[in-house]
């Protein structure tokens, strides 16, 4: 994960896995993300000391982005975590109800969004997912409009198939059983999984499949 960081104008990869880790429940083992990103920074050996996260809301599917409050001596930090394009731009897809919405400063920097968005393909063609960082000087529920979010970057997670899928999924072919991947993984993620365990990568992203 650190060594392929993707880190913005203005940030350091190191900045960027604070931020993850700040935005994360280290107390949440049976969360795969964040279980991921608290060990990663952990293994930096990089210091967490002088930062006290204060308030956490959480993910969930429909807003797909955590937010922290983080104290950082008299000064306050709002940090999201999440799916790249809420994290560009909170409306990306369409508008949800979370309390907190934003775009990025650079939002209308067509280069800058460019970029992020060929950094974020040609990390996930590789069968990463990404996890996208902004931050946000001051308390963004406080600041409302006036909050200034910058996208900090992007931390990609490998998680690859187990060892045995492939044979698995071979044996099942001999039986002439037909075997279908469902994902809810971006269509890039999930065509190169989809090669590592021997079904191809004929995949189709949800929109061919509901508009067929």
């Amino acid at each position: 994960i650190t060594d392929q960081i993707f880190a913005s104008d203005g940030f350091t990869a190191e900045e960027v896995i604070l931020y993850g880790f700040l935005c994360s429940n280290a107390d949440k083992k049976d969360d795969p993300i964040d279980r991921a990103i608290v060990s990663a920074f952990n293994d930096t050996g990089n210091s967490k000391d002088g930062y006290v996260q204060t308030e956490i809301i959480g993910f969930n599917p429909s807003v797909k982005r955590v937010v922290a409050f983080v104290k950082s001596g008299d000064k306050t930090l709002t940090i999201a975590k999440g799916l790249p394009a809420k994290i560009l731009d909170t409306e990306a897809g369409a508008p949800d109800d979370h309390e907190l919405q934003w775009k990025v400063d650079k939002i209308n920097d067509h280069a800058f969004i460019k970029s992020v968005e060929a950094t974020d393909t040609d990390l996930s063609s590789s069968g990463y997912k990404t996890i996208a960082i902004a931050v946000c000087e001051g308390n963004a529920r406080e600041l409302g409009d006036a909050a200034v979010w910058k996208f900090a970057g992007l931390l990609p997670m490998l998680d690859p198939p187990r060892e045995d899928t492939p044979a698995t999924i071979e044996s099942l072919h001999h039986a002439n059983i037909s075997v279908k991947m469902i994902t809810g993984d971006h269509a890039n993620v999930g065509k190169e999984t989809s090669r590592l365990i021997g079904l191809g990568t004929n995949v189709l992203p949800g929109e061919e499949m509901r508009n067929a």
